[in-house]
């Protein structure tokens, strides 16, 4: 696997390049340590609208879709993307052309300019996909979830915004926020794949060179005040119910993460994992069912996804937690515990076969973690985890006053006070 080679300049910026002479595309991608959490309620959803207009127009590039046109008329490939923590876009060619998608990147890095037409434009798309993720109860089940679990905090609203919000930002809002926030100590630029790096990375080197060294704000950070289990119920005639269940972690730089990933494989990670041949092959109780980790920097959550039988709610929800108490209190065994570390190494590196895969592999960690860990390095953290490791992480976590689920279906408000008097029973 190949290393990288980081170069920081004078202001904070730091370009990674991670070369794979062997790979016919070249990656070039522009990560900022800036997503929904450094927002106030406001400006919620302000992120991710500028996300969506980056494409939109340059101070060199005014033409309408040029940028675009200018990408795939060489067969390039693009896309952007907003998270709690950050917000990135990219571009992919083959890599003869990359000095001209990198061309395209610092261009929108550097001059982007919210043309007001394509904002009204792209306002309304927004707000379709809001309403959108309203009508899909798979996705507003989990947008509800992060509310109840953090609510109250920035980490809590939607990366989306309120159609109230995006109805109201304008080309001001998005002009100050990236000048307040797009800073270079936050900005990491990212060159992956085929293609003559040294002259890439000097092309980024000149154009960045002489821009200002202010610093970005800070996010607020999370105090962790919850002492009983939260319930959100919300009742909409479904066919299938769906829910979201788990439990508060800790931040992505503790340790006990790479615990964590093994005892989420053997929980609820692909079709060998114990939640889908319990819940699913065995009880027939779910069409999906599946468990996840996010985690921020300083607090995460372990939850379980599931679409359920409208009747068979409460069978689903014993089954689940009884599954995340034998984690808690029984030891895995040798065979369990190899697989579930097979299963995530073998993952790893087929994560990383692509360019814009090999990029975001190490972009995001220079970001977002305090080091950066190559694929070989982290599947070598995945083998030092022991079977007794789990069992006293998973303990930790999986408490009664630390539960949360989230559920929408045919119910009632008022069953929430059942549900959660039945999971924090199974707990005990």
């Amino acid at each position: 696997m190949p290393e990288y080679q980081k170069t920081t300049l004078p202001n904070g910026l730091r370009i990674l390049s991670i070369p794979k002479q062997e790979s016919p595309s070249t990656t070039v991608m522009v990560l900022v340590g800036v997503g929904s959490r450094f927002e106030t309620e406001d400006q919620s959803g302000i992120a991710h609208f500028i996300e969506h207009n980056v494409f939109k127009g340059t101070t060199t590039r005014t033409k309408p879709n040029q940028v675009s046109f200018d990408i795939e008329s060489i067969g390039g490939d693009s896309n952007a993307g907003t998270g709690n923590e950050f917000t990135y876009y990219w571009a992919k060619s083959a890599a003869p052309l990359a000095p001209k998608i990198l061309d395209v990147m610092l261009d929108i890095s550097l001059n982007m300019t919210f043309p007001q037409k394509d904002l009204e434009i792209e306002r309304g798309n927004v707000i379709e996909e809001i309403n959108m993720y309203e009508d899909n109860p798979m996705r507003k089940v989990m947008v509800d979830y992060i509310d109840l679990v953090w609510n109250g905090h920035p980490l809590g609203r939607k990366i989306s915004g309120t159609k109230e919000t995006v109805s109201a930002f304008t080309r001001d809002d998005m002009v100050n926020f990236v000048h307040q926030n797009y800073t270079m100590d936050k900005t990491v630029v990212v060159i992956s794949g085929g293609g003559d790096h040294k002259a890439l990375v000097d092309q980024v080197v000149n154009a960045y060179q002489d821009v200002s060294s202010q610093k970005g704000p800070t996010a607020m950070l999370y105090q962790d005040v919850q002492d009983k289990g939260l319930v959100n119920v919300v009742h909409k005639e479904l066919e299938q119910s769906h829910l979201c269940m788990g439990f508060r972690t800790f931040g992505r730089h503790d340790e006990r993460s790479y615990v964590l990933d093994v005892a989420n494989a053997i929980l609820g990670e692909g079709m060998s994992s114990r939640l889908f041949f319990k819940v699913r092959e065995e009880l027939g109780l779910a069409y999906y069912i599946g468990s996840s980790i996010w985690d921020f920097d300083e607090t995460g959550l372990w939850f379980v996804r599931a679409g359920v039988d409208n009747k068979r709610v409460d069978e689903a929800l014993s089954a689940i937690t009884a599954e995340f108490i034998k984690l808690a209190r029984n030891k895995v065994t040798n065979d369990e515990i190899n697989r579930a570390k097979e299963f995530i190494k073998g993952k790893t590196l087929l994560s990383v076969e692509t360019s814009d895969d090999l990029g975001q592999w190490y972009g995001f960690q220079e970001l977002l973690e305090k080091e950066v860990l190559s694929p070989a390095q982290y599947n070598q953290k995945i083998d030092q985890v022991t079977a007794e490791q789990v069992v006293e992480v998973v303990s930790t976590l999986v408490v009664p006053s630390k539960v949360s689920l989230s559920i929408i279906g045919p119910f009632e408000e008022k069953e929430a006070g059942r549900l959660r008097a039945l999971v924090h029973q199974n707990l005990l």
